[in-house]
């Protein structure tokens, strides 16, 4: 099911069907109500009700590592790489707004390929994961990894 959902939103983002915009009423509204007083506290709060489900499993897995590992530096290490993680994006983005705005710019002038390329992306991925070939794959790069002795992570 979560393939075929992954499939659909790759053929959205290479615009196979729904063009992914709500339309001018929708976004009308959505900007008057962002310039109303509180619309920025809205906007948050809509923002963390979005961001909730793509955090929650994660940080929630995370934690249950964190405290099956019965050791202090590993769930230390754990939360400490998955807070620099989600941090990082945000901090780099607010430090260097202004040179933000730039790169923005520069890669606006792309959007579509960028797009584009994302929508083969999930298309693959939603494909891997359909046909059952997303797990082999997994287990072939588990296996390289750790022929490189790159399996830093069994070791926490």
């Amino acid at each position: 099911m979560a393939g075929a959902l992954i499939l659909l939103f790759g053929l959205a983002m290479l615009g196979v069907g729904w063009s992914g915009t709500f339309g001018p009423r929708w976004t009308s509204a959505i900007q008057q109500a962002a310039r109303a007083r509180g619309g920025p506290v809205a906007l948050g709060v809509a923002f963390a009700f979005c961001w909730t489900p793509c955090v929650g499993p994660i940080l929630a897995s995370i934690l249950v590592l964190a405290g099956a590992s019965g050791s202090l530096p590993s769930g230390v290490a754990l939360l400490a790489v998955y807070g620099l993680g989600l941090a990082a994006p945000f901090l780099l983005v607010g430090l260097g707004f202004t040179r933000s705005l730039a790169a923005f710019r520069r890669i606006q002038a792309h959007y579509r390929a960028i797009q584009a390329t994302a929508g083969v992306l999930l298309i693959a991925m939603g494909s891997l994961l359909l046909t059952g070939y997303l797990y082999l794959l997994n287990v072939y790069a588990q296996r390289a990894l750790r022929a490189l002795g790159l399996d830093w992570w069994t070791t926490l």
